[in-house]
């Protein structure tokens, strides 16, 4: 009995441990999430699409710590400061558009994402 409880405790400070131990997001997993909002960053559609709309719940589930917000804002700062024409004051408006509290400022490259 007392093996099977030592070896249970180990389980669940295995499992504590690993899941504290996760790395921000990568560009590589946010600049998906972002291509579909380019139409409505760029002020070129009036409303964000579906896809864009799913994409924005996939950062807002991404950026669970500060340190992923960080991450997340710098990829898109990186992505989206990249654009031709592209509007920064749109992308604090994809919270009330797709209805997903970012809370991310307009991003511009000029922002210092770790303020």
């Amino acid at each position: 009995m007392d093996r099977i409880r030592i070896l249970s405790f180990v389980a669940i400070c295995c499992f504590l441990t690993s899941s504290m131990v996760v790395a921000p997001p990568t560009c590589s997993q946010i600049n998906p999430a972002l291509v579909p909002c380019v139409p409505f960053l760029k002020g070129i559609a009036l409303e964000p699409s579906i896809f864009c709309c799913i994409g924005t719940r996939v950062i807002k589930w991404r950026g669970k710590t500060t340190k992923d917000r960080v991450a997340i804002c710098n990829c898109a700062k990186q992505m989206l400061t990249g654009l031709i024409f592209y509007d920064p004051k749109r992308f604090p408006q994809l919270d009330e558009k797709c209805g997903v509290k970012l809370n991310y400022p307009p991003i511009s490259k000029d922002l210092d994402c770790k303020k």
